[in-house]
């Protein structure tokens, strides 16, 4: 007959390795905040639910006053909003930061430019179903003057992404992307690279 010694050492826990957010899961977070850029510029609500949750809350002050909307009464004011793309308002819109925290959670702060406004957001993504969308934004604004030089719509197109280990082992990437005007050829075209963190220890 066997016996257990009441006192064994329990068995060790293997060590769980963390998903790898890899080249694909963030390009396509990146096609996913482009038509974010394309929504806030033409105000197309038939595209809304390809954006956001359903469930999605904004929030952010307006007037000195913090207002929340949920998506039906964002879509409300989609609807009643003249799109900056119909008033042919000059087209500004930059990826600032991104964080990931899974494969299927990230946090993405961008400045988006809406007629004579300019807001900074702060969306939080969630890949449901394979597909990325906003659960939740948070904005503040400022007023801006038009500029001649940002007459025409941008578009950012990835063109690298590195990996690297900081010195506390987070895995971190950092991803290079172009800003161009529609009308303009690759040429010439300048490159803006942002960080990307992954949220656990390789």
């Amino acid at each position: 007959m066997t016996t257990t010694s009441p006192h064994a050492a329990p068995a060790r826990m293997q060590p769980q390795v963390a998903p790898t957010i890899d080249a694909a899961c963030m390009t396509s977070l990146m096609d996913a905040v482009r038509a974010y850029f394309d929504l806030m510029y033409d105000c197309d609500t038939s595209r809304l639910d390809d954006v956001f949750y359903r469930s999605s809350h904004l929030h952010g002050f307006r007037d000195g006053k913090m207002v929340s909307w949920s998506m039906d009464a964002y879509r409300d004011v989609l609807n009643k909003r003249q799109s900056p793309k119909s008033l042919h308002s000059p087209r500004a819109d930059e990826i600032l930061f991104v964080d990931f925290t899974s494969p299927t959670q990230a946090l993405v702060k961008v400045r988006v430019r809406i007629s004579a406004m300019v807001f900074v957001d702060l969306l939080t993504w969630h890949r449901i179903d394979g597909k990325w969308l906003i659960t939740r934004r948070a904005s503040t604004s400022k007023r801006t003057v038009a500029r001649a030089d940002r007459r025409h719509a941008s578009r950012t197109t990835v063109r690298h992404i590195s990996n690297q280990a900081d010195t506390k082992g987070h895995q971190c990437h950092s991803l290079t992307f172009h800003c161009a005007p529609e009308s303009q050829t690759h040429t010439g075209r300048q490159s803006s690279t942002i960080f990307i963190a992954q949220c656990a220890r390789r």
